[in-house]
């Protein structure tokens, strides 16, 4: 079962990584994605080879394999900053690859210290100690296990925050988000820490008590694994992200009176566009669009929806557009896919939810209500 899953996953991570490949646009998130997926893969090939291949021939998959786990929260980081439009120096990525390489040059040190014999007999007392339920860390895989989680912990955290960061910029920033949002991220981000927490606490259980048979950790780390890299695949083969420049977010309590009245003379103005050109029709629409339209900044624009609506560009500009398909809907008979598409709606799905988000009813259910 387990071998069926490590191929599935090494499967549709290498046809993600071939989508990736043949966009005609490559980002820099496809490109991170891509080094993602590539890391998974070596992964699960390493784990077949580990446990297909003589060991006796091939000692090297022994410590190939342990240390690329100090690479998924750094490399799903670098993903939730790139989608951000948020670069890194070479410096902090060389920063943030130190452990890897440190951990790597210890498994080096030990591979070249001990002959491939030595090396395999290490590796099959440890299982042996595992099946037997007497096994116990030593202070140096301690300071392993731990660094190894407390740093993904750490890394997955902030790659969370960015990833809630991404979500609500492009609201405030476009009004159809039904292709570039990307609310399974930040799911699929705390399903790592998940899988990497629950084998910590395992460990650190047996530590005290060794009563539990953590050879099983091995598997349902790969069970956990597998259903990540199948997922997260899935979701990024057909994700566009969007570049989302940073917008100054003020609250409405820090302003002064001078400039509380100058956003609502703003918003006065940008009100009185919205109604005399229909701009909202436009189903591409971003705030830089209307901003140009108004005569403000993308950064005056924003202030002024966030100040004086409470809410975000995205709900302001279909706010518009769900109260022209209302007016529609009850004075002609046009289809109701049709009244969507041409008041600037471009996904019949992304209608219906925002449809029934702000009236609390279907657009059917609206239709036969006001004309009953």
């Amino acid at each position: 079962m387990l071998p069926d899953i490590q191929m599935m996953g090494l499967g549709v991570c290498l046809f993600s990584i071939y989508l990736l490949f043949s966009r005609e646009k490559i980002t820099a998130g496809d490109r991170i994605s891509i080094l993602i997926l590539i890391l998974w893969s070596l992964r699960f090939l390493l784990f077949y080879y580990k446990t297909h291949l003589d060991l006796s021939q091939y000692s090297w998959v022994i410590v190939a394999d342990q240390n690329l786990f100090f690479l998924d929260g750094v490399f799903l980081y670098w993903l939730s900053k790139s989608i951000n439009g948020e670069a890194l120096s070479i410096w902090r990525k060389s920063f943030h690859l130190l452990p890897f390489i440190v951990a790597s040059t210890a498994s080096l040190s030990l591979y070249f210290s001990l002959s491939s014999s030595d090396l395999v007999k290490l590796y099959e007392d440890v299982n042996e100690k595992l099946v037997a339920k007497t096994f116990e860390p030593r202070l140096w895989e301690w300071v392993f296990i731990i660094s190894l989680v407390a740093i993904n912990l750490i890394f997955l955290s902030l790659a969370i925050r960015k990833a809630r960061q991404y979500n609500r910029s492009i609201l405030n920033q476009f009004s159809d988000v039904g292709e570039i949002k990307a609310q399974w991220l930040e799911p699929v981000l705390i399903f790592c820490m998940l899988f990497l927490a629950i084998p910590l606490l395992l460990y650190f259980v047996n530590y005290v008590r060794p009563t539990l048979d953590v050879g099983w950790l091995g598997d349902l780390l790969l069970f956990f694994f597998s259903l990540t890299a199948v997922v997260f695949s899935a979701y990024v083969a057909r994700q566009s992200f969007a570049p989302v420049p940073m917008v100054e977010e003020v609250e409405k309590r820090q302003l002064s009176k001078e400039r509380e009245q100058k956003l609502q003379e703003g918003f006065q103005q940008l009100q009185a566009h919205m109604h005399a050109t229909q701009a909202y029709l436009e189903p591409s629409l971003t705030l830089n669009k209307l901003a140009e339209q108004v005569g403000l900044s993308a950064n005056q624009l924003s202030q002024v929806i966030n100040t004086q609506t409470g809410g975000n560009f995205h709900d302001y500009i279909n706010q518009f557009r769900i109260e022209a398909i209302k007016k529609a809907l009850v004075e002609s008979d046009e289809q109701i896919i049709v009244l969507a598409y041409t008041h600037g709606f471009n996904s019949k799905s992304t209608f219906n939810d925002v449809f029934k988000r702000i009236t609390g009813l279907t657009p059917t259910q609206y239709r036969k209500q006001t004309k009953a």
